[in-house]
């Protein structure tokens, strides 16, 4: 994984790193057009990150890891989620 700069939020007083982007086959729940989503970040404003539509800057999400706020957190999948997802470890996996 790699961090760039994100050029459409940096201005002259803020930093924002993008360290990923994602699709959604099935789409953003409540949102079935979201198909491709980018995380982005302010190191200053952590552990607070957003998650934003890639063709629609408008629509963001504000995330957090629940393992920064709740340690012993975890999420049971079905073996059908998991096929869906095509998830075969919890490594595969990142949790906001």
């Amino acid at each position: 994984m790699s961090l760039k700069f994100s050029a459409e939020t940096l201005n002259d007083q803020e930093c924002w790193l993008k360290p990923m982007e994602f699709s959604l086959p099935a789409g953003l729940i409540g949102f079935p057009d979201v198909r491709a989503v980018e995380l982005i970040y302010n190191p200053d404003e952590l552990p607070f990150m957003w998650l934003r539509a890639a063709n629609n800057h408008a629509l963001n999400f504000i995330v957090i890891e629940p393992q920064g706020l709740i340690p012993d957190y975890h999420v049971e999948l079905s073996d059908d989620d998991a096929a869906l997802l095509e998830v075969e470890s919890a490594a595969d996996m990142l949790l906001f």
